[in-house]
């Protein structure tokens, strides 16, 4: 396990703002990451008086598998490579909105990965106190 809070995510994901959803990396070791988010009134996908919408949490989720594919690339001497997330069995969220000042930890596991370098992974999303 890693702590990793000088680590460059955007040297990782292909994001980049407005796209690039996520601020920092937590932790991480060679199956999971720990990822960290800031909801602000000028987050993407904010609407004013509510927040962003918890269904945006599915894409939260992704860029924190693309993490994890990008630092596995780098330990293993390869560029990122462009991902997609082909879906999700199930999402569950007790929030419809998460509010400003919420601040989002994304926890990702990968669970399997295929030789066709197809994953699956379990996350979740903890709100953490800011």
């Amino acid at each position: 396990m890693n702590k990793c809070p000088s680590l460059d995510i955007t040297r990782l994901v292909p994001h980049r703002p407005p796209m690039l959803l996520l601020d920092r990396i937590i932790e991480t070791n060679s199956d999971h990451v720990i990822v960290e988010t800031v909801i602000r009134e000028g987050s993407t996908f904010y609407q004013s008086g509510c927040g962003v919408p918890a269904l945006v949490g599915i894409e939260y989720m992704a860029q924190a598998a693309a993490t994890l594919g990008g630092l596995q690339a780098t330990q293993g001497g390869k560029i990122p490579i462009l991902g997609y997330l082909l879906g999700t069995r199930k999402y569950y969220c007790s929030l419809t909105w998460f509010k400003a000042g919420d601040v989002l930890r994304v926890f990702c596991k990968q669970k399997l990965r295929g030789d066709d370098r197809l994953s699956t992974f379990t996350c979740r999303i903890a709100i953490c106190e800011s």
